[in-house]
């Protein structure tokens, strides 16, 4: 019979203790706002708060909104 505690147990699952909370942008002149949208809405379904600032930002505005 095999020996009941070296059973391997199930995994705790960890997250934050906080909520997160992320600020998603796209430069002047970059065409990747397609893909910031995707990801936006995969942090959005896990819980996260995104703040999305859209497309052609300066990095001024970015920074200013993160902090």
């Amino acid at each position: 019979m095999p020996d009941e505690s070296r059973r391997k147990k199930s995994p705790t699952i960890v997250g934050p203790r906080h909520k997160v909370r992320f600020v998603t942008a796209t430069s002047l002149f970059d065409g990747h706002d397609a893909s910031v949208n995707i990801i936006r809405r995969l942090l959005q379904q896990s819980g996260a708060e995104v703040i999305h600032l859209g497309h052609n930002r300066s990095v001024e505005e970015i920074v200013t909104a993160a902090v």
